[in-house]
C-alpha cells in the first residue's frame, strides 16, 4: 500500500512533504503554513479551543483553516479555483502531531505518518 502522505528533509536539511492526490491540500498546507514548531503549536492549541469556544478560524502563510468540532476546512488564501478540502478532525490531528515530531527530531529523514 502506497502511503497517503510522507515527510521527508531534502538536500538542504529543509523539510519537505510528499503526497498523494487526496493530500495534496494538507500537505501544502503542513509545508507552507506550519513550517516552525511554534506555529504548529498555535494551531494545535485552538483546535482544543474549539470544544469549549466553537469555531476558530487561522490564517496562515497560504491557507486559511475553520476548525470546528467535526471537521477541518482548508481553504487557499491565493487560488480562487482551488478546492476546499475538508478533513475530519482526528484525521487533522493525526497530521499535526506527525508533522509536529518530524520537525522536532532532525535526525528523521523521513516519516511516513500512522494516521
Amino acid at each position: 500500500m502506497t502511503p497517503q502522505i510522507r515527510y521527508y528533509r531534502d538536500q538542504s536539511s529543509q523539510p519537505r512533504v510528499q503526497t498523494t492526490s487526496e493530500y495534496t491540500i494538507p500537505g501544502d498546507y503542513l509545508a507552507s503554513d506550519l513550517q516552525e514548531t511554534a506555529t504548529l503549536e498555535e494551531v494545535l492549541a485552538a483546535l482544543e479551543k474549539v470544544a469549549a469556544q466553537g469555531e476558530q478560524k487561522i490564517s496562515g502563510n497560504s491557507y486559511s483553516v475553520t476548525l470546528s468540532a467535526d471537521q477541518v476546512v482548508l481553504e487557499s488564501l491565493f487560488d480562487e479555483e482551488q478546492d476546499i478540502h475538508r478533513l475530519p478532525v482526528p484525521v487533522f490531528q493525526g497530521l499535526l502531531t506527525s508533522w509536529n515530531e518530524f520537525l522536532d527530531n532532525e535526525q528523521l529523514i523521513s516519516l511516513v505518518p500512522d494516521f
